[in-house]
C-alpha cells in the first residue's frame, strides 16, 4: 500500500513539474507576441492614416495582405477626370528618427506589374501622426537599406494635406 502511494506521489509532482514547464513557455509567447501585437496595431495606425489620405470621390482604398510585399500593403484604384487605373503602396512606420531605415522582403515590382509602387514612409511622432512622410517610387529604391540623405526630395511637405495622384506622370504627391 505504500509502494502504490509513494509512486502515485511521484507521478503527481513529475506531472506538476510538467505542467508548470508548459505554463511557463506559454506565458514567454504571450509576452513576445504583445510585442508584436502592439507593431501590428502601430502600423494599422499609420495604414489608416495613409488611407484617409485618399478623396474617396476619386480613389478606393482596399487592403492587401500585409505579408504579400510584391505589391504593398495597400491597392489604390482611382478613377480622375475620366482616367482610372491603380497603384499599390508599401507602408512604413518607424518609431525613431534614425539615418537609415530597412525596407525588408520588398520584392521587384517592376518586373511583375505595370502598375506604379510607392513606399510610403512615416517618422517619429505617432502612427497616426508622424514628424515625417516620405512618399517614394520603387523606381528609386535601389537596395534594402534606405539612408535619408538619399531620399530627402520625395519628403512630404505638407503633412497633414491630402495626397495627390498625377495620371499624366504616374506619380503620388
Amino acid at each position: 500500500m505504500k509502494k502504490k502511494a509513494v509512486i502515485l506521489i511521484i507521478t503527481g509532482i513529475v506531472f506538476i513539474g510538467f505542467g508548470l514547464i508548459l505554463n511557463n513557455k506559454g506565458k514567454n509567447q504571450t509576452v513576445n507576441n504583445t510585442r508584436s501585437a502592439k507593431d501590428i496595431i502601430n502600423q494599422d495606425k499609420f495604414n489608416e492614416l495613409i488611407n484617409d489620405k485618399f478623396v474617396y470621390k476619386y480613389f478606393i482604398v482596399r487592403t492587401l495582405n500585409t505579408d504579400n510585399k510584391q505589391f504593398g500593403n495597400l491597392k489604390i484604384e482611382y478613377d480622375i477626370k475620366g482616367e482610372s487605373g491603380e497603384f499599390y503602396i508599401h507602408t512604413e512606420w518607424i518609431k525613431e528618427n534614425d539615418n537609415e531605415f530597412i525596407i525588408t522582403n520588398l520584392k521587384n515590382n517592376s518586373q511583375n506589374n505595370s502598375s506604379p509602387l510607392f513606399i510610403v514612409v512615416g517618422i517619429a511622432g505617432k502612427p497616426e501622426k508622424p514628424d515625417l512622410l516620405y512618399i517614394i517610387p520603387e523606381s528609386e529604391i535601389k537596395a534594402d537599406k534606405i539612408h535619408f540623405d538619399k531620399i530627402e526630395k520625395f519628403k512630404k511637405k505638407n503633412i497633414v494635406s491630402n495626397f495627390y495622384f498625377d495620371t499624366k506622370t504616374k506619380t503620388l504627391k
